[in-house]
């Protein structure tokens, strides 16, 4: 898949189902708030995403994401059109949308509390202590991942 993205982030409010009567389709939509971080500043920011989950993939969001729960989200990048009316007049409008591809089991659930875990160090954690990170892997896919202190 040439066009992927994965994003960390705190889901924003409770996932909504919107049906398509002549066809079953269905889409399960969310938004995920990422927090982005200036080096510079410190400053802190939030991007609000929106997510979209078709069809079964919905039901298991539906099923058990819920607002505030911290998600990695794996999908495909997307812009989603629309009219709007500004002062009379329709205005066709675009955003960005992640159309989600995958979403972690339960099982997976320590392994992604690893990885967030890791993505959350900051860099300036790093540069302070070099030694505090020691992360082993036995391969990508690998279960294994481990955090100690070598000082």
């Amino acid at each position: 898949m040439n066009n992927q993205i994965t994003i960390v982030g705190h889901v924003g409010q409770n996932p909504h189902s919107v049906s398509f009567g002549d066809t079953g389709n269905k889409v399960v939509k969310f938004s995920v708030a990422v927090r982005e971080y200036s080096s510079k500043s410190d400053e802190k920011k939030t991007l609000w995403l929106d997510v979209d989950a078709w069809n079964g993939l919905g039901d298991r969001v539906l099923q058990t994401v819920t607002k505030g729960r911290e998600l990695v989200v794996v999908g495909r990048l997307g812009i989603s059109s629309y009219q709007k009316e500004i002062n009379g007049e329709k205005v066709q409008m675009s955003k960005p949308v992640i159309k989600l591809s995958s979403f972690p089991s339960v099982a997976r659930s320590r392994h992604l509390k690893m990885r967030i875990s890791l993505l959350k160090m900051s860099l300036r954690e790093l540069r302070e202590r070099p030694s505090l990170l020691w992360l082993r892997a036995r391969s990508f896919r690998g279960r294994d991942y481990s955090l100690r202190s070598s000082s």
